[in-house]
């Protein structure tokens, strides 16, 4: 299987390079290749800044691709390509322009990698136009670089065949030979050289401007991961690891891959409000997905078995107890059509018998002989829902690949080890070394959060932040967190998070209880109504959580009694 990074166009990508890289992603001839999608060239000889539409690294060598769409010209050495009212001129043009990115690739390659490998590695170039036959001749091309629109009936992986032959038989008029095919050391050596330049994830004014100028690329630990728990040899497997090592991130991708190839996949998470966004995302609009809390498809597959029937009350305890009848009722009505992978995220909230005898209905070879991937916590974020049941974890585990991530990708590191030690849990190994203390507000005799929220809120907006890079998390339910008066002696407004698919509302600032927005994330994170006494053990689990939520920086409303707890852990 190829690997695109990143692993979806850009959203202002045009349909031309959209089109290519839908070929690319799907050509089989192309197992074992990486390919790299808007890669950025920030040592241009010529250029303050040039972009590679596509760079191919693979057993035939390493190409770098132009991709022109629409119509092309070139009159008195101007080229003119695009459509109609969306072209652009160019005195320079796509050949000339394929070449120098080759040539600083090839530049950029040897400085960080040495000359050895330059020595064994063929690096070509070629141009694409997919929406037009470019049967022109010049001294400035050959027609074995080009692709054109009556290659499109053919697979991708036959014209880059056709390139890397081209490139192997100029390179030997010259006098140089290379031995291909490449090894994979050698490709994922290519790769790795560049990865900080591409499949950019962006992570109160300067704060947020300084976050997001630590941009993060995808760690070698969770690319291997997901060829791991993607490879057919593996149907089985369990992928573990703490807050912010990029989960949700994983088995999205892994989802989407896996319905690519033809297989159709059953998304499951406990959380609501991470159900709602993720139904927003791309991945979940494949036509082989299908996303949905263990609560929402359990009540419906309950509901539609035996209607009328679910008690009021504790509803869910009730709909776990006919879960497992109402689908054995639906497989024999074939209302229920089996899935051939289950993905489930945040494992450790649902990790229960009755949870799991019912989905085994739900996949095909149920979960003894299915597929299935899931990803959880087993440490202390598993103590909010309190749902993990160990002998149910450890027969599952004995039966599975099992994945450890152990790199936190979204926090910064401050916070990262602040709620490590806070909560006593390890400190974990962070991508981002980004400075961002948490700061901890106390109150004071007649101050309350509401107050020093308030004040804080309006301190955050007058620098520059938007409403909704603040999330509001509470101890309590919404209807007594500290954010349920609203803020509208300072003009704004509070979206509670609730689980359905309503759009915050422009300049509202999204809130929600702790354990409500587990799962997701925030630029800003402000925490109220911690306990008065000493946490207990749930408390600490939902502290540890609020914090790790935070991409750029975490506020603590308490009182001093908490400040002075901490002061103790710090010194020891």
């Amino acid at each position: 299987m190829n690997r695109m990074l990143p692993f979806r166009p850009h959203s202002d990508t045009t349909n031309s390079e959209q089109w290519v890289f839908s070929q690319l992603a799907e050509d089989p001839a192309l197992d074992g290749y990486v390919i790299l999608h808007s890669l950025g060239l920030a040592r241009h000889k010529r250029k303050t800044y040039a972009e590679c539409d596509f760079v191919i690294i693979g057993p035939l060598g390493v190409y770098c691709l132009e991709v022109k769409g629409g119509h092309v010209s070139r009159q008195n050495g101007a080229w003119t390509i695009g459509w109609p009212g969306k072209s652009y001129t160019s005195m320079e043009g796509p050949f000339k322009q394929a070449q120098s990115a080759r040539g600083t690739l090839l530049h950029e390659v040897r400085t960080r990698l040495g000359k050895d490998l330059i020595r064994r590695v063929p690096f070509g170039w070629g141009v694409m136009f997919p929406d037009v036959q470019f049967v022109e001749q010049d001294p400035e091309w050959d027609q074995e670089c080009i692709f054109d629109e009556r290659d499109k009936e053919l697979p991708v992986s036959d014209y880059l065949i056709k390139l890397a032959k081209y490139t192997l038989a100029h390179e030997a008029s010259r006098g140089r030979k290379f031995q291909t095919p490449l090894s994979p050391r050698d490709i994922e050596a290519i790769v790795y050289s560049f990865r900080a330049d591409f499949d950019l994830v962006p992570g109160i004014t300067s704060l947020i401007r300084e976050s997001h100028n630590e941009l993060l690329s995808l760690s070698e630990e969770q690319y291997s991961s997901l060829e791991t728990l993607l490879h057919p040899g593996n149907p089985r497997v369990i992928c573990e690891g703490a807050a912010g090592t990029g989960k949700t991130v994983l088995a999205a991708e892994a989802a989407r891959r896996l319905a690519q190839s033809g297989l159709r996949v059953l998304f499951l998470c406990f959380n609501r409000n991470l159900a709602s966004l993720l139904q927003q995302q791309e991945f979940a609009k494949h036509k082989n997905i299908t996303l949905h809390t263990i609560w929402g498809i359990l009540y419906q597959l309950v509901g539609k078995a035996f209607p009328g029937q679910i008690p009021e009350g504790k509803q869910f305890k009730a709909v776990l107890a006919m879960a497992e009848e109402a689908a054995i009722t639906a497989t024999e009505t074939g209302e229920l059509n089996p899935y051939d992978v289950l993905v489930i995220d945040e494992a450790q909230d649902v990790l229960a018998p009755d949870v799991m005898n019912a989905l085994d209905w739900f996949l095909n070879e149920g979960m003894s002989g299915g597929r299935w991937v899931m990803f959880l916590d087993t440490a202390l974020q598993a103590s909010v829902y309190n749902k993990l049941e160990d002998s149910l974890y450890s027969h599952l585990s004995s039966r599975a690949m099992n994945l450890k991530l152990s790199i936190n990708m979204r926090n910064p590191v401050t916070i990262a080890r602040e709620a490590a030690m806070v909560t006593g849990t390890t400190p974990p190994k962070c991508r981002r070394q980004f400075i961002a203390p948490v700061d901890y507000r106390t109150i004071h005799g007649a101050k309350t959060d509401h107050k020093v929220s308030m004040s804080l809120i309006t301190q955050l907006i007058s620098e520059g932040a938007d409403p909704s890079d603040i999330v509001l998390l509470s101890f309590f339910a919404p209807s007594e967190a500290f954010y349920v008066g609203g803020y509208s002696s300072i003009g704004k407004k509070v979206h509670v998070l609730d689980g359905g698919n309503d759009d915050i509302p422009m300049g509202a600032i999204p809130a929600a209880s702790i354990p409500a927005f587990k799962g997701l994330e925030s630029e800003i994170v402000i925490i109220g109504d911690l306990p008065e006494r000493e946490m207990n053990e749930w408390q600490v689990a939902n502290f540890y959580v609020a914090l790790t939520r935070a991409r750029t920086a975490a506020y603590v409303i308490c009182r001093q009694e908490h400040v002075d707890r901490r002061l103790s852990l710090v010194e020891g």
